[in-house]
This record gives C-alpha cells, structure tokens and sequence, in this order.
C-alpha cells in the first residue's frame, strides 16, 4: 500500500476486515482496500504527525490522534471532516471508540485521558490522576467504565459517567509490563518489572486482590485462561508459572527454558500453555498435568510472541530471526515457515478461523499470511511504527493495532480479546453504532439492555476466548450475523 510520504505511525483494521485506515507523519490519515491494495480515502486535517487511528465498530467513523494535540472524527465512508476535538496539551497517543461507538477516548503526553462524545466532539470527561505519560488505555466491553495504565507505574479504573477515578491500582513499584482482563471484565492482572503479579477487582472496587511474589525476575507476560479460574505468566527467571486466580497460589512451576520467557498464552480450551523464550525455543504444556508436551527447536533467536490458533492444534511464532513458523501443537512438526519480514517479529496471532495469520515486526510492517499455504497475501501489508500488537476478530476479520509501551517492543504480545461486541446487520445504522452484545454464557443483547435476551449461542459457535491487552484500539472480536435469518425471517423458516 503506497501514498504516503512519511513514515506510518499506525493502523487498524476495519471490523469487517474490508479496510484498513493508518496515520503517518506527513500529517494525513489514509483508508485503503485490504483486497486490492487500493487507496480509498485520504483525510486532511491534522498540523502535524498522526500518531493513532481506529475505526467504529460498525465501520462508518475513523478516530485519529495526533502529535498537533488533536482528534479529529471522520466519515469513513466519504472521508470529510466530521468533529475537530482540541483538548489535549501534548501529543495525543491513543484513541479508541467505545464498543456502542457513541464514545471516543484518548490518551496524552499532558498525563489526562479524555473520553469525547462521537457525535458532538465534546468532552465529556476528563480523567486526571496519572503523573506520567499514559501509554495503553481501553473501555471495558460494557462502556461503563476505561482502564489506563501509565508510566507512573500503576493502573487506574474510571467511571465513564462520571470520570471518577474508581480505584488507583498503585502497587508495583517497577514499570508494568504486561496487562490481562478476565472474560467478563470483573478481574485485572499485571506482570511487572518489579518481579511481582498481582490480580486487581476491575469490577467496581479497584482494590488488589492478590499478590504473587515467586518470580525471581521481570514478569514479561501474564494471560488469563478462558475460564478465568488460572493465570499463566513469563519471566526473566526463565520459568513459566501457572497460578490458581482466585487464591494466588501457584500450581505449577514449569521449567523447559535456559533464558528469558518472552511471551506466554493458553490455548482455547485452556487444556495447554505455549511459552517462547530468548533461549531460542518453544515450550508446550499440559495444564492439568504440569507435563512438557513439546520442546519446539526451529528458529535461531529470541521468540517473541507465541499464538494458538482457536481449535488448539497449531501454534504461530514470531522470532528475532525475522520468519514466521506453524507448528503442528500434537507432533511438533514443522509445518510452514514464511520469511519476508527484514527485522525482528514481535506479535502473531491467527484469525479466529485459522486459515490467517498476522504478523508485525521491527521493520515497520505488517504481514497476512495463508496459513495453508505459508504465502503472503498481496495487497495487506502496510508499514507502522516499530512493532504491533494483533488480535483475531472473527472468520472475516483481524484487527491490528500499533504502538508499544517503547521502542524495543518488549512485552508486547498478540493476543485475543475478551470483549463479545456484536454489531447489527441493520443498513440503518447510524454513527451511533447500534450494536449488540455478548455476555460470556452466550446470550447476545441489546446494548440498551442487560437483561433482554435475544439469541443464544452454542459453545460450539462462541468466538475464541483469549484475553485483553489494553490497547489504543478496540480489539473486541465479532460476530459474522448476515447468514442469520432474524426478525420476520425467523417466521418464514420452513
């Protein structure tokens, strides 16, 4: 994808996947075709680098921050100019919409985070307690209330209605290097430099559950498992810890590494744990037995990021060595490696249907690959700056966003969502973004109402749970809806 003049600071993909939208530091925001490669929209506006882009959820609005202090909201469909917001005092950083789209919030070298109307531009809140640069930000899936985590070290919870700050989570005294949200949003963990992990109430109070101290070194990594019942974390001790999320305890200690644990996740089900290391290699374990199942040799520098695909049985890398592997989880055959990548990989991920996988790298790039295949597809690579952080959305989507707590990308993984935002497939949708949503027993509801139920969703048909890095952008997956015969279709069912 060229037009640009500069160098691209991010991008995000559209829910559908049908388009990406980045910023550059010519000053501009571009939205372009993902299957032709072709530019369909420039938008003009900003004075200066554009730093952050997200789309709506229904696609009809782009978000974009800049280093002019400035967020401007667009059309995305005819690209003008819809609202000019003017708040901030420093270089905007991140922003992202809301999972109904009638909100906007962002982050800012001035330390505040804001939260906007969409429709108007105003500001409706302004979020001041950090003292430090805030660097992720994010809405939690029922837009009630923002989680920020800061440079100051701590992570704050805000009520969205009223911008009071909930709870101060000020306990690591290092810089926070990894963040998790559990499947319903009630529980916050976070690995830190200070060697600690500890799990916080993001359900109202704020307030430090547990506190786990084993780790001899850096926690890298943390993830929930889909139940929320274990957490599994990563550390320069070169361990890979398996904890139980509601007492602390720690399950297990698992020892397959010589160097740093980079990155560490669960599969789907939760049944195993892959870990990549700095010691070249990647460890598969079985949860409820503690047993090494694979030991994975094929790359020949550090492993930054490791991802299962949904149904558990391959596994994605992403390496210093600049390619990209598929594994076979069972065998630990090697089953593709695709190279085109010219710098370090720091985040894979496979689509929640597993026939894609993206990645993003150092060189300023981001790749999809055919996962059957090994080949890139032509026309979905685009450049951003330094490394990326990608999360599976749906069999017709991948969402990527940009940005890394600094500039070595340490610490960033790819990981997927939590949050079950479901839009409508009404072609009356408006920049409100009607939408529906998902509570983690399946019910999809109206997002006016948590206690109406309007279809159920088998297990079979739940999207891949993951869990949620607090990110510039929204990274809920999505539910494909226009097969479903709805309404007084349902009554015209033979």
């Amino acid at each position: 994808m060229d037009g640009y003049i500069g160098e691209v600071k991010s991008v995000a993909f559209s829910s559908d996947g049908s388009l990406v939208v980045s910023g550059s530091n010519d000053k501009t925001a571009h939205i372009w075709d993902t299957a032709t490669g072709r530019q369909v929209k420039q938008m003009d506006g900003h004075s200066d680098w554009v730093d952050s882009v997200a789309f709506c959820p229904d696609g009809s609005q782009v978000t974009s921050g800049s280093d002019d202090g400035t967020i401007q909201i667009w059309d995305a469909i005819i690209g003008d100019q819809l609202k000019p917001v003017d708040g901030h005092s420093g270089t905007v950083y991140s922003v992202s919409f809301s999972s109904d789209g009638s909100k906007v919030v962002s982050e800012s070298a001035d330390t505040a985070t804001c939260i906007w109307d969409a429709l108007s531009g105003d500001k409706l809140k302004q979020l001041d307690g950090h003292t430090d640069k805030v660097f992720l930000v994010a809405f939690l899936s029922d837009g009630s209330m923002v989680v920020s985590e800061s440079n100051d070290n701590t992570v704050c919870i805000w009520d969205t209605a009223t911008g009071r700050q909930l709870k101060q989570m000020h306990g690591h005294s290092g810089l926070v290097l990894s963040v998790a949200l559990s499947l319903n949003s009630s529980k916050i963990i976070s690995g830190s430099a200070d060697k600690s992990i500890r799990i916080w109430d993001a359900a109202g109070t704020g307030v430090e559950l547990k506190e786990m101290n084993e780790h001899a070194g850096e926690v890298n990594s943390v993830a929930f498992s889909s139940d929320g019942l274990k957490i599994v974390s990563g550390s320069d001790d070169n361990t890979v810890c398996i904890w139980d999320a509601i007492s602390g305890d720690q399950l297990k200690q698992m020892d397959c590494h010589t160097n740093y644990v980079l990155s560490a996740t669960f599969s789907f089900d939760g049944a195993k744990v892959v870990s990549g290391s700095a010691d070249y290699t990647v460890c598969v374990w079985d949860v409820e037995t503690r047993e090494q199942l694979q030991q994975i040799k094929g790359h020949v520098d550090w492993v930054w990021a490791v991802s299962f695909s949904s149904d558990g049985s391959k596994i994605v890398l992403g390496s210093s060595d600049k390619t990209v592997h598929i594994w076979d989880a069972a065998t630990g055959e090697q089953l593709k490696v695709m190279d085109g990548h010219t710098d370090w990989i720091y985040s894979v991920a496979f689509s929640a249907d597993g026939s894609k996988v993206v990645s993003g790298s150092r060189d300023q790039t981001i790749h999809i690959w055919n996962a059957a295949t090994g080949q890139q597809y032509e026309g979905e690579t685009g450049q951003i700056d330094h490394t990326l952080s990608a999360s599976p959305s749906s069999d017709h989507a991948t969402n990527i966003l940009s940005e890394t707590r600094n500039e070595s990308g340490d610490g960033v993984h790819a990981q997927p969502d939590f949050g079950l935002p479901l839009i409508s497939p009404s072609a009356t949708m408006n920049s409100s973004c009607a939408h529906w949503n998902a509570d983690n027993r399946g019910w999809i509801k109206p997002y006016y109402s948590s206690e109406q139920r309007l279809i159920w969703l088998p297990p079979i048909l739940n999207l891949p749970p993951g869990y949620s890095r607090l990110s510039m952008h929204n990274l809920s997956p999505w539910s494909y809806f226009s097969p479903v015969q709805l309404g007084l279709y349902w009554g015209q069912l033979g």
